[in-house]
């Protein structure tokens, strides 16, 4: 007990001043805004989804102990990992938000072209292979064993592998297309089961083709029989290794082609599920060799490819894809489209990419992916052009940082990806965000998902509609785990009063290096080795607001005590009436009290002027070190300019004045670069002390403006008892 009110007083000392009546009530009360705020505005002052740390200190801890901190875990809510939101695919690890059978399209006419088409490029692709497989393979293979052959066993099969095993498994899967009376699904889905014989090639395709260009290059008589041969009519004038690549192009272009057939097709239909299977087989053979990484980085350099713009630092081997969403980003002042959009979400960063139009067609992820070969050892069949595709980057930002709140009434579905946080910048750091993230901190960013077409019938605008509210709450589970910095952290998810809860754990070491915290912190109290003052630095604007310390007292339950930096919610305290209950759930009251905190946080000026003061600041530092050149102005124009923005001309001059007389005589040049060095060093430090005065100034108006509220509050305390510690019996629901 003396403990625990001695960490109080260390509260008090790191700024947390305020100390919290716990509400007891069942209800909480209903907040209501200040003042008049605009559509936007209010939706963002609404709380969607509560982010919570948890600092439980690493010790090792008795039976009981243990007991008592399983059942307060059991409290925050469910163990969640990415393997449990992240659904596995056969290209990558990734949230598949538009499944396939959601794009069917009822034309029976262009059904029937499309597997036309399909029989019509297999028939060409056996022929090839027919081809390739009678004037070449055999004729070597038929002479390789002589002493004088054109090419030894070992190189024959090495170059050729099995490509006549292939135009078997081919020709058979041809010969039932065209005369098999079974149905088509049915039939491409036998036979993708028999091309298991493709894995050989594909593994070995490369090793193949690095080969066959040295024999082709030192072996006089290798050269001369491909030139006798490629002047054969059945050859087309096509070149051999342009024909040895073309199994490993057919597979991939499988799973593209059956889709695409797929997609017309109603689930109703006979070849369905042998189409869809089929589908996936394909997929299933043509990545078989890649492992998850290799995935990874290959869905991400054809996004790389795709999106005109986008930054190169895209490609990262900790990054994969979880969803990507087509939308329609509105102007929120006139409520009309600005532009479409498709969002991706990463595991680590939101990123916005513009359409070419208004009315462009929705974005399909898999043909993108489907134009790269997928084989570690061959090379990619076709990258696409930044000028060809019609993606545009705009901005991206880490999750950390945007926080999705629910969108505006009249737009159903819609949702707004707002910034609310921001990375604590080192100390040789005068800012941590690039032109890159310039997109998301200017302001609010609202998006609709119903595309904008004239006619959508009411079961398409649902559809519509869910998948915005999926791609929400995917959202919030891959931000909220994107707070795991290291193996030893952990994610929890509860809802309560229908709104999504997370709960990030750490270890005081690790919570001290997080990238990014929450603007609520609880603290494990069980052992006595805890020190707040590192935990939550006085006078930082980069401290959680809500600070809570939970003590376990034995088998009777918990003590709880909440603090905050400032008075926000104490205006807001006396719409709670008490209730007169026996029994009281710690549960309830905990959870209750963290809620009502937290919506009033999300009402206070206190809180908006910071997420503010931080983004301006952000972004004047950030345009001030990231001048292009075409703008920039010769160094000895801008040294007085700095000048005359800090006031500091004088003691410049002075400075230089000073300088130059304690030097020994240099040459002019010399002379120039040395003054014009240390002008601009005093310039940087002089911003680093403006900054820094910024942040002083903003926490005394913190203090300030909280006060007031504290004098306004001094009679209500003076009536009611303090009552910091609430010893609850434990009552799980």
């Amino acid at each position: 007990m003396a403990h625990f009110k001695q960490l109080k007083t260390n509260l008090s000392q790191c700024g947390y001043n305020h100390h919290w009546k716990l509400i007891k009530n069942t209800q909480l009360p209903t907040l209501q805004f200040e003042e008049p705020v605009d559509k936007i505005t209010c939706q963002i002052k609404k709380i969607s989804c509560q982010n919570i740390d948890l600092i439980v200190p690493s010790k090792d801890r008795t039976q009981d102990q243990q007991m008592q901190l399983e059942k307060f875990f059991n409290i925050i809510g469910t163990k969640i990992t990415k393997d449990t939101i992240v659904k596995k695919s056969s290209r990558q690890t990734l949230f598949t938000v538009d499944d396939m059978s959601d794009k069917f399209e009822r034309d029976d006419d262009k059904r029937a072209f499309r597997i036309q088409e399909f029989i019509k490029t297999e028939r060409s692709y056996v022929e090839t292979l027919q081809t390739l497989v009678k004037y070449v393979v055999h004729p070597l293979k038929s002479i390789m064993q002589q002493k004088h052959c054109i090419l030894n066993t070992y190189k024959c099969t090495k170059i050729f592998l099995n490509i006549d095993q292939i135009a078997s498994a081919n020709q058979q899967f041809l010969d039932d297309l065209e005369h098999n009376h079974e149905s088509f699904g049915d039939i491409c889905r036998e036979h993708m089961q028999h091309f298991e014989c493709y894995r050989k090639y594909l593994l070995e395709q490369g090793e193949a083709q690095n080969l066959h260009a040295k024999e082709v290059k030192s072996n006089q008589a290798y050269r001369r029989f491909l030139m006798n041969v490629n002047d054969h009519p059945e050859f087309k004038r096509r070149r051999l290794q342009d024909i040895l690549v073309e199994p490993v192009q057919r597979i991939s272009r499988y799973s593209m082609m059956l889709r695409e057939i797929l997609n017309l097709t109603p689930k109703d239909h006979p070849d369905y599920q042998g189409l869809k299977q089929a589908c996936e087989k394909s997929k299933v053979i043509a990545t078989m060799d890649d492992d998850d990484t290799t995935k990874a980085a290959t869905m991400l350099l054809a996004l790389y490819q795709t999106i005109k713009e986008s930054p190169c630092s895209l490609i990262n081997q900790n990054r994969s894809l979880v969803a990507h969403l087509d939308a329609l980003e509105i102007n929120p002042e006139t409520n009309k489209p600005l532009r479409a959009v498709t969002l991706f979400l990463f595991t680590d960063k939101i990123l916005v990419a513009s359409r070419s139009s208004l009315d462009s067609k929705e974005m399909d992820l898999e043909e993108i992916v489907d134009t790269m070969i997928p084989t570690k050892n061959a090379r990619f069949s076709r990258l696409p052009s930044k000028k060809e595709n019609s993606l545009k980057f705009k901005g991206w930002a880490d999750l950390e940082c945007i926080e999705c709140f629910e969108g505006v009434l009249d737009r159903p579905g819609s949702f707004i990806l707002s910034a609310s946080n921001m990375e604590e910048a080192q100390q040789h750091e005068m800012t941590n965000i690039t032109s890159f993230e310039h997109y998301f901190y200017r302001g609010p960013r609202l998006f609709s998902v119903i595309p904008q077409k004239e006619c959508l019938t009411r079961q398409q605008k649902h559809d519509y509609i869910q998948k915005g509210l999926e791609f929400q709450a995917i959202y919030q589970k891959t931000r909220a785990l994107a707070k795991e910095y290291d193996s030893s952290n952990a994610t929890y998810y509860r809802t309560w009063k229908e709104i999504p809860t997370f709960c990030s754990v750490y270890s005081p070491e690790t919570y001290v290096k997080a990238r990014y915290k929450n603007n609520s912190a609880l603290v494990y109290v069980d052992t006595r080795d805890i020190s707040l003052e590192s935990l939550f630095p006085a006078f930082s604007p980069y401290t959680p607001w809500i600070v809570g310390l939970i003590q376990p007292e034995g088998l009777k339950g918990f003590r709880l005590h909440l603090s905050t930096l400032t008075g926000f919610a104490e205006k807001w305290h006396h719409l709670s009436e008490p209730e007169d209950q026996q029994t009281i759930d710690f549960e309830r009251v905990f959870w209750n009290n963290l809620l009502f905190l937290n919506q009033c946080l999300q009402l206070s000026q206190e809180h908006a002027y910071r997420i503010r003061f931080l983004m301006q600041q952000a972004l004047s530092t950030s345009s001030t070190l990231s001048r292009p050149k075409s703008m920039s102005i010769s160094r000895a124009t801008s040294i007085p300019a700095l000048g005359k923005l800090f006031n500091n001309n004088e003691e410049l001059r002075s400075s230089r004045k000073r300088d130059s007389q304690a030097r020994p005589l240099s040459s002019p040049k010399q002379t120039t670069r040395s003054n014009a060095n240390s002008l601009n060093d005093a310039s940087v430090q002089q911003l680093s002390n403006n900054q820094n005065s910024s942040l002083t100034s903003l926490t005394s108006l913190f203090s300030s403006k909280s006060s007031d509220d504290e004098k306004a509050n001094e009679i209500e305390k003076g009536k009611n008892a303090t009552c910091d510690d609430l010893l609850l019996d434990m009552v799980i629901s």
